[in-house]
């Protein structure tokens, strides 16, 4: 699957999805607030998630079943439910 071209094999038991430049507006313009979207889904449930937002040197990394990280660290959210106690 491709943002631009479509699904293509919709009934394939594994699907990479594709994003080469999140925030393409950004990008043009010079704002550090783009970055390469991939994920990979087998029979419609993500199996890994990657951002890379290359000019701020982040990686976020999506296992299912594993703790997701940033450039290799833990991360985590806090649990909050409500956003208003969100800090």
């Amino acid at each position: 699957y491709g943002e631009e071209y479509g699904v293509i094999r919709e009934d394939a038991d594994w699907v990479w999805v594709l994003d080469p430049i999140d925030g393409t507006r950004s990008f043009i313009t010079g704002k550090p607030l783009f970055g390469t979207l991939i994920a990979c889904l087998y029979k419609g449930t993500p199996v890994i998630g990657v951002i890379d937002q290359c000019i701020l040197n982040e990686r976020w990394l999506g296992l299912a079943g594993q703790v997701s990280t940033l450039n290799g660290e833990p991360i985590q959210t806090d649990g909050v439910v409500i956003l208003n106690e969100a800090e």
